[in-house]
């Protein structure tokens, strides 16, 4: 069965729905409109658009998309990524260049799944390993679905942050403190 294979309550359930019938039956009604009836066109039009503009939600349900955190080092993608998380999942510390890979976890937001990923600092490298991190960062940046720039508010833009349309920008103190873990 395919809710089996769902990865949050919310996409259990339309799995669910999906596999009693829901999608056949919308489709029965469909055929019911289209009957070759006046007038019933604009009916049948208007069911497929709005069939249509779920698809990407259902899609969602079982494909997650991918967000990645991304930002200069230390401006805290770690702290961000771990308090969207639940837990202590990246190394938070004080010197830049603390993350070297990208860190993936699968998280629900509002009940949607969503591989998250926490990535290494976008800087000019200082050694081959921060490098190999930086290249991995960029890679993570072009194949993401929603990238998040997080960025120290208290430093100028540098023309590193994109403006690319499927980038938001936050920095960690949009996160309450209650929801931030502690630094290690």
């Amino acid at each position: 069965m395919l809710a089996t294979r769902a990865v949050t309550k919310l996409a259990a359930q339309h799995l669910f729905a999906q596999s009693s019938g829901a999608l056949s039956a919308a489709l029965r009604d469909l055929l019911a409109l289209a009957g070759n009836r006046p007038g019933t066109a604009d009916a049948v039009h208007a069911q497929v658009g709005a069939l249509l503009r779920t698809a990407s939600f259902g899609i969602g349900l079982h494909q997650p998309r991918t967000v990645t955190v991304v930002g200069r080092p230390n401006v805290g993608k770690s702290t961000l990524a771990n308090a969207l998380i639940g837990s202590e999942r990246s190394l938070v510390h004080a010197e830049p260049g603390t993350t070297r890979d990208a860190v993936s976890s699968l998280i629900s937001l509002q009940g949607m799944p969503v591989r998250l990923a926490d990535t290494a600092g976008l800087r000019p490298a200082l050694d081959e390993i921060e490098a190999a991190g930086v290249r991995i960062s960029e890679r993570k940046l072009r194949s993401a679905d929603l990238v998040v720039w997080v960025f120290d508010h208290s430093r100028p833009l540098d023309g590193l942050e994109s403006s690319d349309r499927k980038s938001t920008r936050l920095n960690s103190s949009h996160i309450p403190s209650s929801r931030m873990p502690s630094s290690a």
